[in-house]
């Protein structure tokens, strides 16, 4: 069986985790945190800059069984397989297209005059300091010695502004066959926030949008159209699904995608979500694919969410529509593949059209999904200032011995979403909703401080990054 392809059974217990689920969440969250390992934030190395230090076939070789483990740590009994073992990137396209996907922030300020080496003004270091607290990345790698990690530089022409771009976001991995039918899953990956442009649209770009359903797409690489990203945004009635705008925006914005063999740009002008299109198409025809799961941690969870999202509204609307391409081309995946999210310390995405268009109307999920989070962690409780209080008064609330938001398909979660909606969708003349947000889906809560010494130290109760 494929990697994600079963999640019936879940237990949600921290400390009695089934051996299977507890395997799919350090896989995912290995694949999540490749993201990090392989970005390049060094300036001083412009040719890797904001871009993957790898190649994609390398990418995961170093998740060997001997990661995390300190060097010299005893190798656990018997020998795990290592997760760069399991999956691996496809091979780029003939058309050169890359498994790494690259993402443009496009609404940040982008004005500010270029700050001296080592000089921060006052707000700047103010921004820094609640970077790294609520993020966990220490502040001598925010600000550094080259006046802050902006991803944009001057323009050289004026010595003001920007030189916008994208940079490595995420990949696309497919896992080692399993089975007599040689089942496969596909993984798609998210990094969270690390550049300054990012964690600006973060919050600049806190209301709802509405989400613009795929299209899905014609033959041939650039002809596969679909939203485009911008700023054509519009704020959706409560009855249809919304999204957190900066996310939505990172996601569907077009910018160069990187070709093969170089980590820099090429010609391919796409956004996140026309790529994951077009790898996912392909990789269906090439393998068995049972299952598409997206996983991602912070600002690569809220993606995660949104691609998952993506991927069940792409297969809705397309699969039908390919079935005599399938039988004419011969695809190796004849049947629907599940779609799955397992995200960790992921913000909230959208609103309660969007999480009830997620779980579907069926007996069983139309997405599967795991939200990871850790005891005390704040970027799970934003964004959404109504809802942030009457989730604290939820979760104050014993259900059935545990708190009713540690799962948010419980009856009482349900009911308060239900309410929220109502008054809601009553008023939107008057006042439309912009911060409904919600979260989705059944929540595997850990406590770090339970477990001292796993965690990096410096790391914080939102990096999940263990020793």
């Amino acid at each position: 069986m494929a990697a994600g392809g079963t999640h019936a059974g879940w237990n949600l217990d921290a400390r009695t985790l089934n051996e299977e689920l507890a395997r799919l969440v350090l896989t995912y969250g290995e694949l999540a945190q490749a993201t990090y390992d392989n970005l390049g934030i060094d300036r001083s190395q412009p040719a890797t800059f904001g871009y993957c230090r790898e190649q994609p076939h390398e990418l995961l070789s170093y998740l060997t069984s001997q990661y995390p483990l300190a060097p010299g740590a005893p190798e656990p009994q018997p020998p795990l397989e290592g997760t760069g073992r399991r999956y691996r990137l496809p091979a780029p396209c003939a058309d050169g297209l890359s498994p790494i996907f690259h993402a443009r922030p496009g609404k940040s300020s982008g004005t500010d005059p270029p700050v001296a080496a080592g000089k921060l003004s006052v707000v700047e270091a103010a921004q820094d300091k609640l970077f790294a607290t609520v993020t966990g990345v220490l502040v001598t790698l925010v600000d550094g010695s080259n006046g802050g990690r902006r991803l944009f530089g001057p323009d050289p022409a004026t010595g003001r502004g920007v030189q916008e771009r994208g940079a490595f976001i995420g990949y696309i991995a497919v896992s080692e066959p399993q089975g007599d039918a040689g089942e496969v899953d596909v993984a798609l990956v998210w990094r969270g926030t690390i550049f300054k442009e990012e964690w600006e649209s973060n919050f600049a770009e806190d209301k709802l949008t509405k989400w613009e359903p795929d299209p899905g797409f014609k033959a041939g690489l650039l002809e596969a159209a679909g939203p485009g990203g911008g700023d054509n945004h519009k704020a959706p009635h409560p009855s249809e699904v919304g999204v957190h705008d900066g996310f939505d925006d990172l996601y569907n914005r077009r910018t160069p995608q990187p070709v093969h063999p170089g980590p820099q740009a090429g010609p391919l002008l796409l956004s996140p979500r026309e790529a994951c299109r077009v790898w996912l198409k392909r990789l269906f025809q090439a393998h068995n694919v049972t299952s598409v799961t997206s996983t991602g941690h912070s600002l690569g969870g809220g993606l995660a969410t949104i691609s998952a999202f993506g991927v069940a509204d792409l297969l809705d609307t397309c699969w039908d529509d390919w079935a005599q391409e399938r039988q004419d081309q011969r695809w190796q995946t004849q049947a629907k593949p599940k779609v799955s999210l397992f995200s960790f310390a992921s913000p909230r995405v959208g609103n309660y059209t969007f999480g009830q268009t997620m779980r579907g109307t069926g007996p069983t999920p139309r997405v599967a999904v795991m939200r990871v989070v850790n005891k005390g962690d704040v970027v799970p409780l934003v964004p959404g200032i109504v809802v942030q209080g009457l989730s604290r008064l939820v979760e104050a609330v014993p259900v059935a011995g545990k708190r009713a938001a540690i799962d948010s398909n419980s009856w009482l979660v349900q009911g308060c979403q239900k309410l929220y909606y109502g008054v809601s969708r009553a008023t939107s003349l008057l006042y439309p909703d912009k911060h409904g947000y919600f979260h989705v889906g059944q929540v595997l809560l850990l406590d770090t401080a339970d477990a001292p010494g796993v965690i990096k130290p410096g790391a914080g109760k939102h990096n999940l990054e263990v020793r």
